[in-house]
């Protein structure tokens, strides 16, 4: 077990910030891609099968950074109430960006390559707030 949780632990000198903060979002978009239709697959309807889909994902999400990027002592449920909030402002935004370019036609039709400029903006508007906000220490 010692040798695990050192292994654990070394993933927290993975590169610069940015770069561990990318790889741990990756991880938690991975997770949060599956369970949405697994969820979904067990019979919950659409809306409660989205709500719980998105606070295990942002309270997964919190648990990694918090952990690997950030490496924050500050006390829990205070910082996971402000990373909750952020996440979910920043889930708007992205909304908001990924609907105005698809109806302004921006980048073409091409859903995919809208989605992409969307998700590059989204995490490092996210990594800004997360570093600024959520993780600052004071």
């Amino acid at each position: 077990m010692k040798i695990i949780l050192t292994h654990i632990k070394g993933l927290r000198k993975i590169g610069p910030r940015l770069i561990r903060f990318g790889f741990f979002g990756g991880v938690t978009t991975l997770c949060s891609f599956f369970l949405l239709p697994l969820l979904y697959q067990l019979g919950m309807g659409l809306e409660i099968t989205f709500c719980i889909s998105t606070v295990l994902s942002i309270t997964l999400s919190h648990s990694l950074q918090r952990f690997f990027v950030f490496y924050s002592k500050a006390p829990y449920f205070q910082e996971y109430c402000k990373f909750f909030g952020s996440a979910l402002g920043i889930s708007l935004y992205s909304y908001v960006l990924l609907k105005t370019a698809v109806m302004t036609e921006i980048l073409g039709t091409n859903i995919l390559y809208i989605n992409i400029v969307v998700v590059t903006i989204t995490a490092l508007t996210s990594f800004s707030v997360h570093s600024l906000f959520t993780f600052k220490k004071w």
